[in-house]
């Protein structure tokens, strides 16, 4: 058994359904069950039966559509169709008044959005007032930049240019007219733009074959083919378009215009288009008819839509071969709208179990769709608030660091490691040799020969620097020079980290907010004002903490931390003097006073990469020992012919400078004995004091601005940021205000498109149930 439930979209059942109900039904109920589900716009969501009139310019289409519509339709000279016009027809009781209803579906790209059919004007209750308010349609839907209303009540002449002076020459956006009077067929039907032979190269012939290849494409669709008598039957344009589509003419009806047009003695062509009416020649399923329509003179005189029945019986009876032909029930406009209303009839029938089946898929896809949008919320200030709470939840664990919230975290580590080690970089390069001793050790492999600080150079600052000093005091701008010099870059690079943390960090909200208020863009829009506000708040104070600690390190130099300093200098003068005592030979070839081939370590302890590096490439650890199995870089020395040669010599231990020995030449009386120990003092001592206490406060300094920025940046903007979150936008968005409930409602408005969607998917959903009880009204 069926259901009672008008809205039950259960399988029909086969047995009571199909057979018993829907062929049993009258042409006059399944035309007025398609023309009911029209008028729901079930025409925009399903592909319903109907009849196309087709045909090439100046074939009459336009006599034919007033003949079967008992209206006047646009004429010009040309092309006067420019867009399709939809036709549809319903009877009404002889005591019922005739109606007009125009309207326009934008159905196309032109207009954005959902198939919309809109009224164009006031229903007409006269014939005479439907030409004029069919042009005013046309001009509009070719010109849809204009608003409809500015139409309404342009004269013909206006019209006219605005039509020639369209946007586009032709549009595929359809102009309805829902006819409703005594006498009408039940029929509904689209009168498609005449097909051109010629443009002007604007490609109006194949943007009109097009239009109409569209419409007459669909299997559901009932050909209404236009043939002129006047015209060569094998060589008309939409005859041939026709026979695409339609190869074995199972929904083509023909129909022959203009008999009358022909003089009798023209009797080849008129019986060749009498065997087409009787089915000898260019036979098709639904076979062709012949009409007489009102010509020129006819239109003129006024002639009415009864006296043309009347004029056209009476044509075919006095004329022949009409006259005597055995197929009279296919001559005459009646003749031909029952002939269009019965295949199309059949075609409703037929197509009904479809259209059942697309309107259960339809409808359950918009539910589908309609459950995906954004719910809509009945108490918006509670709603507001949860959602802020569970986003600065989000915010705290992403600054934190949680299995789920990684990104900042690991962003801001890879920031402050790059950090470390651009500050380590600007170490003073020293070299613990002069210019013109070619040592090669750490340095040699990161800097070039130019930018390195040897021990002349060092020599030549304190000379310059000197002024009351007493021997062996080297003056203290030497050393602040020296500072200054390995601190001046460090602002940029300071800066360079912190631009990266914050924007890493302005990253991350924006990525949260918008998973969090997305769906509603008025509160998104709030949000992301207030967090990005916020960031700039809190990254001015973290920006003012690093010039303070900038700005401490860029003090007279100064540190605590005593024992650690002189550890570390004991430690670099112990790598200098190692490094020289390795021994180097100068530019000339011959050997210097500290023959120095040394590589030492940046750091002071620990497992520094440079360190390790250093030691594995040379074999020198951080103490100036050999490595275990390690050989020395290649040195260079004299060859034959002046030519050097490089050798690789096993290391040896360094010799500490306190040990080198001296042999003298002669002795004095004053000069010890022979063989008597002779301690050697270094020319560079002092210098190399000096670069050791720089390297050692460098040391010092660059920890402290390592550790100390990170730190100033994680507090100031992320730490306090987080503590300040929510109360800021509590406050900033007024949830605690008088009138917060106002203000939540508006902040979850929706946003216009998805607005737009839930409207369109719900006048859809409507529109489909109410299809769906009218075809329960059927007896489905």
């Amino acid at each position: 058994m069926l259901s009672t439930d008008p809205l039950h979209l259960g399988p029909v059942n086969p047995r009571e359904g199909l057979a018993h109900t829907l062929y049993a039904r009258t042409a006059k109920e399944l035309n007025v069950f398609i023309k009911s589900i029209r008028a729901q716009g079930a025409q925009s969501d399903l592909n319903l039966p109907r009849v196309a009139v087709i045909g090439s310019q100046s074939a009459g289409k336009s006599s034919l559509v007033e003949a079967i519509s008992e209206i006047k339709v646009p004429r010009d000279a040309g092309t006067c169709t420019r867009c399709p016009m939809e036709l549809r027809l319903s009877s009404a009781a002889a005591d019922q008044p005739w109606s007009c209803q125009i309207s326009i579906r934008w159905d196309r790209p032109w207009k954005i959005g959902p198939v919309i059919e809109a009224p164009f004007g006031v229903p007409l209750t006269s014939p005479d007032d439907v030409e004029l308010m069919l042009r005013r349609a046309q001009a509009a839907v070719l010109n849809p930049q204009i608003g409809l209303e500015q139409f309404l009540t342009k004269n013909a002449e206006e019209l006219a240019t605005l039509v020639k002076t369209a946007q586009q020459r032709f549009s595929p956006n359809v102009v309805c007219v829902d006819l409703v009077g005594p006498g009408l067929p039940d029929l509904s039907f689209v009168d498609l733009p005449g097909l051109i032979q010629n443009d002007e190269g604007n490609g109006d012939v194949h943007l009109v074959e097009n239009l109409v290849k569209s419409y007459i494409s669909s299997t559901n669709t009932v050909i209404l083919l236009t043939l002129p008598m006047t015209d060569d039957l094998q060589n008309q344009k939409a005859g041939l378009l026709a026979r695409c589509v339609d190869p074995f003419g199972s929904r083509t009806i023909g129909v022959i215009t203009k008999p009358d047009a022909v003089p009798d003695s023209s009797l080849g062509k008129i019986n060749i288009y009498l065997d087409v009416v009787e089915g000898k020649i260019h036979q098709t399923k639904l076979g062709h008819y012949i009409v007489r329509l009102p010509d020129d003179a006819d239109r003129r005189d006024g002639i009415t839509h009864p006296d043309a029945r009347v004029a056209e019986a009476k044509f075919f009876a006095e004329h022949k071969p009409w006259a005597t032909s055995t197929h009279r029930h296919r001559f005459g406009i009646e003749n031909l709208v029952r002939g269009v209303s019965e295949p199309l009839t059949e075609r409703i029938r037929s197509d009904i179990p479809r259209i059942q089946r697309d309107v259960i898929a339809q409808r359950a896809d918009c539910i589908k769709e309609l459950d995906a949008l954004p719910p809509k919320t009945t108490e918006p200030q509670s709603h507001v608030y949860r959602l802020t709470n569970v986003f600065v939840d989000n915010v705290r664990r992403a600054i934190e660091g949680s299995p789920s919230h990684t990104k900042l975290v690991q962003s801001t580590k890879q920031s402050y490691s790059k950090l470390a080690d651009a500050i380590r970089d600007t170490a003073p390069p020293f070299a613990p040799y002069t210019r013109n001793e070619n040592g090669t050790w750490l340095y040699t492999y990161l800097k070039a020969k130019d930018e390195l600080i040897h021990l002349d150079k060092v020599k030549g600052t304190i000379q310059a620097c000197l002024t009351r000093e007493l021997p062996n005091n080297i003056p203290y701008s030497v050393k602040r020079s020296f500072i200054k010099n390995f601190q001046s870059s460090w602002e940029l690079y300071v800066t360079a980290c912190f631009d990266e943390v914050e924007g890493a960090f302005k990253r991350t909200l924006i990525e949260l907010v918008n998973a969090q208020f997305g769906r509603f863009k008025n509160l998104q829009r709030a949000v992301s004002a207030i967090v990005l506000d916020l960031v700039d708040a809190h990254a001015a104070v973290a920006q003012q903490q690093q010039k303070f600690i900038l700005k401490y390190e860029s003090n007279p130099p100064a540190t605590q931390n005593m024992d650690d300093l002189a550890m570390l200098r004991a430690n670099w003068l112990r790598e200098y003097k190692a490094a020289r005592a390795q021994g180097a030979v100068a530019d000339d070839g011959s050997a210097s006073q500290s023959q120095a081939q040394s590589l030492f370590s940046f750091a002071s302890t620990g497992n520094n990469a440079f360190a390790t590096a250093a030691k594995v490439q040379t074999g020198i650890s951080l103490s100036g020992a050999p490595a275990q199995g390690a050989t020395t870089p290649a040195i260079r020395t004299p060859g034959r012919n002046g030519a050097t040669s490089s050798t690789s010599t096993p290391v040896v231990a360094p010799t500490p400078m306190s040990t080198f020995k001296a042999t003298a030449a002669t002795t004095t009386p004053d000069s010890p004995a022979p063989n008597t120990p002779v301690t050697t003092v270094d020319v560079y001592e002092e210098e190399l004091a000096l670069m050791a206490e720089i390297r050692a406060y460098f040391d010092i300094s660059s920890k402290r601005l390592i550790d100390y920025i990170p730190q100033a940046i994680d507090e100031h903007l992320l730490y306090t940021f987080e503590e300040v979150l929510l109360e800021a936008l509590v406050e900033k968005l007024g949830l605690t205000t008088e009138d917060a409930g106002a203000r939540c409602a508006r902040y979850l408005a929706e946003d216009p498109d998805v607005a737009v969607r839930r409207e369109v998917l719900l006048a859809k959903k409507k529109r489909l149930d109410k299809v769906h009880k009218e075809l329960y009204n059927l007896g489905l």
